[in-house]
């Protein structure tokens, strides 16, 4: 992650040099995890916690624990819809389940990424195994027809495209494959003629 991120980014080693901290809330799922003692730290960092909230119901702690912090927070992402659990929209980046079309243009086009001039997108980061509830295919295919390199974390087996490869770890081209794999596809009336999961790799599990 530290390759890819963007120039304007800096990592720090510790909170205490950093502009803001970020935590990851609600990550266990099915109720193991217990956010508390990082709720009730003080964050060292000059602005405080930037933080994602990844489950909200299958965690240990009631919704209202943290509805009453996002406010402190600088800013908080998430994939749900935190608006219907009261935050402030100005404090709230929610994330796309999903190809949400703004991410999706051709990295050959002359764009900018928030508000930063000359900032091109290159890639696409997704993160997760579970390939129909996190709509993995549907960003895998919409990456590819716009050119741009899918770097997936999360998934140690690499279930997406790892039915593709062949003895020689290369793409099969076996019409019989999945639609991933096949060197020619077609969506929405158009035929591509690079396999989708050319553009994908895998940086397997990380944590």
């Amino acid at each position: 992650l530290l390759h890819f991120m963007p120039q304007f980014v800096e990592w720090v080693p510790n909170p205490q040099s950093a502009d803001v901290e970020i935590i990851h809330l609600g990550g266990g799922g099915n109720a193991v995890d217990d956010d508390m003692p990082t709720l009730r730290r003080r964050s060292p960092a000059k602005y405080g916690y930037a933080a994602f909230q990844h489950a909200i119901k299958t965690t240990q702690l009631p919704a209202e624990v943290y509805q009453r912090n996002w406010p402190k927070f600088v800013l908080t992402a998430s994939f749900q819809n935190l608006t219907l659990w009261g935050i402030s929209a100005h404090i709230f980046f929610r994330m796309p389940w999903g190809a949400d079309s703004q991410c999706f243009n051709s990295h050959t086009m002359s764009q900018t990424h928030s508000g930063i001039v000359g900032l091109r997108h290159s890639h696409i980061v997704v993160l997760g195994s579970n390939i129909a509830d996190e709509s993995l295919l549907e960003v895998l295919f919409a990456a590819a027809r716009a050119q741009l390199a899918v770097l997936h974390f999360g998934d140690e087996a690499n279930s997406l495209c790892g039915v593709c490869r062949d003895a020689s770890g290369q793409i099969g081209m076996d019409v019989q494959l999945p639609v991933q794999c096949q060197q020619t596809w077609s969506r929405h009336g158009i035929t591509y003629s690079k396999a989708a999961c050319s553009w994908h790799r895998s940086m397997g599990w990380t944590a």
